[in-house]
């Protein structure tokens, strides 16, 4: 059994340990299979050696060099929250639009009787955190999570005070 380049890591949102491939693209070992594969096609299809085997030869190392980097972008967004570090670098707008519909698709979801909260790992800042504007924005005891929902909505719709 051919040992995969799988290590163990911790999502940077939510803090839930996962396994991800590093394996993002193809290797010398894996361009000598796809040639022996190449050459076995060659012989399954037209019976003797064939020029043409190197057309084959190059579509399935396209192909495999294609998948493998699939399956490790797949692999990069968090299956409990939906944080993809990838996209968090390019546009963390559009990240954090990712998260709150995956969250949200999970509270309106009845698979949630089933399934671990993705919310319990979650970050909470302290008051001391907040920046000036969110400490107007939030009451001086409040402990409860839905201060924290109100907080992390979009702004349009917090409360003028």
């Amino acid at each position: 059994m051919a040992v995969m380049n799988i290590k163990n890591c911790y999502c940077a949102f939510c803090k839930t340990k996962r396994r991800v491939s590093q394996k993002k693209h193809i290797n010398l070992r894996d361009v000598f299979y796809c040639f022996v594969l190449s050459i076995l096609l060659m012989f399954l299809i037209w019976q003797d050696f064939n020029p043409r085997v190197a057309v084959l030869f190059a579509l399935i190392v396209g192909m495999c060099g294609y998948f493998a980097q699939l399956r490790w972008r797949l692999q990069m967004a968090c299956p409990q929250c939906g944080f993809d570090p990838i996209i968090y670098l390019r546009e963390p707008k559009k990240a954090v639009r990712m998260v709150k519909e995956h969250l949200g698709r999970w509270e309106n979801s009845p698979k949630k009787w089933f399934l671990p909260n993705p919310n319990k790992n979650l970050y909470h800042r302290k008051p001391s955190e907040l920046s000036a504007e969110e400490k107007q924005l939030r009451p001086v005891n409040a402990k409860s999570p839905e201060v924290d929902k109100i907080l992390l909505s979009e702004p349009d719709n917090l409360a003028s005070p």
